[in-house]
């Protein structure tokens, strides 16, 4: 028994245990609970040292420092109040002991009872042949497709003849590692490489490789056009300009919409000739027959387009087969224009016409020319057209949709629709005045609404402004002339002197000053002030919307304006 006593009955190292719990224990909240529980343990201390005779230790001034700073502040400024009124020979502990079992004895009734603390676990014994059992049927592992034992996932039946997009379900369901197919753990560390499978690189198993589509080719479907070409000749018949040293063969067009005649610088032989300006010349040409004198202004650039007339043009015009060669040429780009100031040579002395859509002959002063309509087949050019993409008909499936779905969809009102109640409001209620105006009613919200008597509020508001613009003559008068203005125009009267029999609201308005806009006053009616918690705003409805909403309101605040217009007919 002495060497028990010696081991675990020293009494100093009871009692530095005992401080060690206190100075251990949490700081205290205001929670009924946690108020008994912290009274319990400080008594169990206070009670344990004057059992083992450590009195001593109960005058600690760091104890009790301690404990008072794990009080919470509430539960500290009551232990203030009760340490005055308690004798000072006591230890403080002891009177902390006192102070929290009167507390916890308050506060009790209403301390939820304590249960079953969250790291208390309950523990059934079994024999070891159960927990053999136990311990093998963890070590079975089964299959996460067919939940089977005795495979793993890659060998399983029913996982290889499912799908892949099936088989990515089973691995996303079961947590299982796209590369290995095992499960997943805290400790799992794969090394499996890439697929390569069909020189895939992606990082997962050869099951789960999506093997390539081949893109169907849609139908083709070819189309053969032939076209025809459709132009016109014009008027370019070869010449001969003769000059004083050499003759220069040529095109020249005749142009009857011309009305002065020009010729490019390099259709002049003379070399003489100033050619740095334009300047008008006369000059001698001939075509298949007599000389002709033409009078017309050089051009540094003369920028005619040339034409082209073969035998493939002329084909089929049988009334063109005796004509001379030189009405066909090649590129022929025209240096001479011959317009109406040289008219004799526009004229034509005889015709061969055909069909409509064949070219004209006109034999002029200067030989033959064809002019006219032309129409040929292009036999040589074949345009093909090959349909192999679906995207029009997806276009169009898509467009039939939405077309459907916006089809009759109108809006859902619900059955009391407020602007649609204003909306008979106004039907009802409005007329034609004898001097042509408009008159409607108020848009209640209901016919027996009973609005609070704001007389008095309107006095002290009216009292107020007229304080404001008493201090300021000039905005008095404007603010006069206003209201009269208001009367004047009909959009006003003055208020009867007996009290109206029915709903009556005095409506406060005041002066507003626009800075934008110095010297011009606008008289506003407060619609928004409240009465008893009541305003005008709050009777009405806001009325129905006829014309488009805009991006914005200019009366967009809580109260209402005299008028947007300086008036409205």
């Amino acid at each position: 028994m002495k060497t028990l006593e010696n081991r675990f009955g020293r009494t100093d190292a009871i009692a530095v245990a005992e401080l060690d719990k206190l100075r251990s224990l949490p700081r205290l909240t205001d929670a009924p609970r946690d108020i008994c529980v912290f009274s319990s343990r400080i008594n169990n201390v206070v009670a344990t040292l004057g059992a083992i005779g450590k009195q001593q230790y109960l005058y600690n001034p760091e104890l009790t420092k301690t404990t008072i700073e794990k009080l919470s502040p509430t539960v500290r400024y009551r232990w203030y109040d009760y340490a005055a009124t308690q004798d000072e020979s006591d230890p403080d502990i002891v009177k902390m002991a006192r102070f929290l079992n009167r507390e916890a004895e308050l506060c009790g009734p209403y301390a939820q009872p304590e249960g079953l603390s969250r790291s208390q676990k309950t523990y059934n014994v079994e024999s070891g042949q159960s927990e053999r059992r136990e311990e093998d049927d963890r070590n079975v592992q089964r299959c996460p497709a067919c939940n089977k034992e005795g495979h793993n996932t890659t060998s399983c039946p029913e996982f290889k003849t499912a799908g892949v997009s099936t088989r990515w379900d089973i691995c996303k369901k079961n947590r299982l590692c796209f590369r290995c197919l095992r499960l997943r753990k805290k400790t799992h560390h794969c090394r499996s490489g890439p697929c390569e499978k069909d020189g895939c690189k992606f990082w997962h198993h050869p099951m789960l490789h999506h093997e390539a589509v081949e893109k169907k080719n849609s139908e083709v479907v070819s189309s053969t056009w032939t076209g025809k070409s459709k132009h016109a000749f014009l008027k370019i018949v070869p010449i001969k300009v003769i000059g004083p040293r050499k003759v220069i063969p040529t095109y020249a067009l005749l142009d009857d919409g011309s009305t002065k005649g020009a010729l490019h610088i390099e259709a002049i032989g003379d070399t003489k000739v100033d050619t740095s300006t334009s300047r008008r010349l006369s000059l001698l040409i001939c075509g298949s027959g007599a000389r002709h004198r033409i009078e017309a202004r050089t051009m540094r650039n003369l920028r005619l387009s040339p034409q082209s007339i073969n035998d493939g043009d002329l084909k089929d015009c049988r009334h063109l087969e005796d004509l001379p060669v030189t009405t066909r040429y090649k590129e022929a780009r025209p240096q001479v224009l011959i317009g109406q100031d040289n008219w004799p040579l526009l004229l034509a002395e005889d015709k061969r016409i055909g069909s409509r859509h064949q070219p004209v002959a006109s034999k002029t002063p200067l030989g033959w020319v064809l002019h006219g309509a032309c129409t040929r087949t292009l036999g040589q050019r074949v345009n093909f057209l090959n349909e192999a993409d679906d995207t029009n008909r997806i276009n169009q499936q898509l467009q039939h949709f939405f077309s459907l779905e916006a089809l009759a969809v109108q809006p859902k009102r619900p059955a009391n629709d407020p602007e649609e109640k204003a909306m008979k409001i106004l039907e009802k209620k409005t007329s034609r005045m004898e001097d042509g105006r408009f008159q409607t009613g108020l848009l209640w919200k209901s016919e027996d609404i009973q609005l609070p008597e704001n007389r008095q509020y309107a006095l002290r508001r009216l009292e107020a402004t007229e304080k404001k613009i008493e201090k300021d003559p000039e905005l008095k008068t404007k603010v006069v002339e206003q209201m009269a203005e208001l009367v004047k125009k009909g959009y006003a009267e003055p208020a009867p002197a007996e009290k109206t029999p029915h709903r009556t609201w005095y409506l406060p308005c005041f002066p507003v000053l626009n800075p934008m806009k110095p010297g011009k006053v606008r008289m506003v009616h407060d619609a928004a002030a409240t009465t008893k918690g009541v305003s005008l705003n709050d009777a009405l409805l806001t009325g129905p919307e006829p014309t488009p909403v805009t991006t914005g309101s200019p009366h967009a605040d809580a109260t209402a304006s005299g008028s947007g217009v300086s008036r409205h007919s």
